[in-house]
Parts: C-alpha cells; structure tokens; sequence
C-alpha cells in the first residue's frame, strides 16, 4: 500500500521513496509484465512509446 507523506511514498518495508523512485518502479514493472516489449508497456502506464523511450534514456543518464 502506497502512502503520501511528505511528498515520498512509503511501501511495504516501512522505507520511504521519491516519487521519481516510484516512477522508475512501475516502468521496471511495466517492462517486465510485457517482457520488455516498449510498446506494450507504454500503453499499460498510459504513455507514448516515445515518452516512455525518453524517461527510460534520463534514468540511465542520472544513473551514471
């Protein structure tokens, strides 16, 4: 269960996440239901495939 506090989510563990963390978690989990098929998982969260491309290339470029 998802809870808003203090703009963070906190989930299961009791550990608190950004909102960008949680993001980044349903477009892991979208990828994997759809067995990383971009066009599937852009339209389960409701998104372009080009959108979904874009936010997928600014969490590799943050993570190096």
């Amino acid at each position: 269960m998802l809870l808003l506090r203090r703009r963070a989510y906190q989930y299961g563990s009791g550990r608190l996440i950004t909102p960008q963390e949680a993001k980044d978690m349903l477009i892991t989990i979208a990828l994997s239901k759809t067995d990383g098929d971009r066009g599937k998982a852009a339209k389960l969260l409701g998104m372009g495939v080009r959108t979904l491309r874009r936010k997928i290339a600014e969490r590799r470029r943050a993570d190096l």
